[in-house]
């Protein structure tokens, strides 16, 4: 298995689409405050938490 690569948020995008094609997935690293973060975890936390309970009872 191949360890993601890491970049900054400044980094070409062509790099990034590169390894994200290549590999399946990047790290943007400081790419989001933290202020943002915080909301997609609170948005998103739940309703991940809901699909796995669905796919639990399947």
């Amino acid at each position: 298995m191949t360890a993601l690569q890491r970049f900054s948020p400044d980094h070409p995008a062509s790099g990034i689409a590169a390894a994200l094609e290549r590999d399946g997935g990047v790290i943007v690293e400081g790419l989001l405050f933290p202020e943002r973060l915080a909301r997609f975890r609170t948005e998103l936390f739940p309703l991940l938490a809901e699909a796995r309970a669905a796919m639990r009872n399947d």
